[in-house]
């Protein structure tokens, strides 16, 4: 419900001549998607009350496809977090996703994994 799986599923159902980088620049407005958007941030809410970090850093396709509201997304996380503390504490970054990200990811990974070895 709250993943790209979903939102391929309910594109091909609802809007099966929109490409799926598109779905949110030409449908963003309709109802489900704006409910994918509040469950999103219903569940980012929900493990940053219960971890209570310093920052939240999202990434990822389905956050950097094309008018994505990301906007819109991080005023309901906000909206959702337990005030105070974790309220005016909490520092939510958007990453930039670029084709390299996965792979520098991949890389950092085996370097700390086998760097000990």
């Amino acid at each position: 419900m709250t993943s790209g799986n979903w939102l391929s599923r309910w594109a091909q159902t609802h809007v099966p001549e929109t490409a799926m980088p598109a779905l949110f620049t030409r449908h963003g407005e309709h109802p489900e998607l704006q409910a994918f958007v509040q469950r999103l941030a219903r569940l980012i809410a929900t493990e940053m009350n219960i971890l209570d970090p310093e920052y939240l850093i999202l990434g990822g396709g389905v956050l950097a496809m094309a008018d994505f509201p990301l906007a819109q997304l991080r005023s309901q996380i906000q909206q959702h977090l337990r005030p105070p503390a974790t309220r005016d504490g909490l520092k939510i970054i958007f990453s930039q996703s670029t084709d390299h990200t996965g792979c520098r990811g991949a890389c950092l990974a085996a370097e700390r994994l086998f760097r000990s070895a």
